[in-house]
């Protein structure tokens, strides 16, 4: 398994539509993220996040992201993106 600062540098470069970063028990939220500008959908389940900054809305492509099993007890606005938690 690659690290997700890898994963995160390997989607900027392809320009990735999708970032799979489950069970990595991240902790905090890797804002690194959001300079996928491409992304449509995010996997972040089965991790150990706890807030969402509020810089999700920033990502204009994203239309999905995954965040069961994490640590939250609330969510951003999303502009659009559906969450699914």
């Amino acid at each position: 398994m690659v690290s997700p600062q890898t994963a995160i540098q390997d989607a900027f470069d392809h320009k990735s539509k999708v970032l799979n970063l489950n069970g990595y028990t991240l902790d905090p939220f890797p804002e690194e993220i959001f300079r996928l500008k491409h992304l449509e959908q995010l996997y972040l389940a089965d991790n150990k996040i706890s807030h969402i900054p509020s810089g999700l809305g920033s990502l204009s492509s994203l239309r999905e992201i995954y965040l069961n099993d994490n640590l939250l007890s609330a969510l951003p606005s999303a502009n659009g993106c559906q969450l699914i938690r």
